[in-house]
């Protein structure tokens, strides 16, 4: 998708979406609605640290190269509206370069009392290991 229609500019509903295929661009109208999944943009690091200033380059996504919100910025052209853009979801025990979670970082989801304890460099305990993702990756 690469353009969104509506029915007058910034206003009116959505009538259809414009998309870039191997073939060309093809218009494709709407019979009753469009409805707009567009996935994340953690790797679109100018769009993540204008909502979280502190996610900056130095802090790579585990997420897909492919989430960098283009369609967050198509919809915000025709007059969409976001929000919580901040709730950005952080958790700190994934490889950067694959997103796939370390094997000893499940092991808290796996049930009560499942053995792991998440210390600092100096040794302490940090968290609670059951705690939102958000909460885990703030190390103090």
């Amino acid at each position: 998708m690469v353009k969104i229609y509506r029915e007058g500019e910034l206003k009116g509903k959505v009538v259809g979406i414009g998309v870039e295929t191997k073939s060309g661009y093809k218009t494709i109208m709407a019979k009753k609605a469009v409805v707009l999944a567009t996935g994340g943009f953690a790797a679109n690091v100018e769009m993540r640290s204008k909502q979280v200033p502190s996610l900056t380059s130095d802090l790579p996504t585990t997420n897909h190269v492919g989430a960098t919100g283009e369609g967050i910025t198509i919809a915000q052209e025709v007059g969409a509206n976001t929000m919580q853009m901040s709730y950005i979801q952080l958790y700190p025990f994934a490889d950067p370069n694959n997103g796939v979670l370390d094997a000893t970082a499940v092991i808290p989801f796996s049930g009560p009392s499942a053995g792991i304890v998440y210390v600092n460099e100096y040794g302490k305990r940090y968290v609670n290991e059951g705690e939102r993702r958000d909460v885990c990756a703030k190390t103090t």
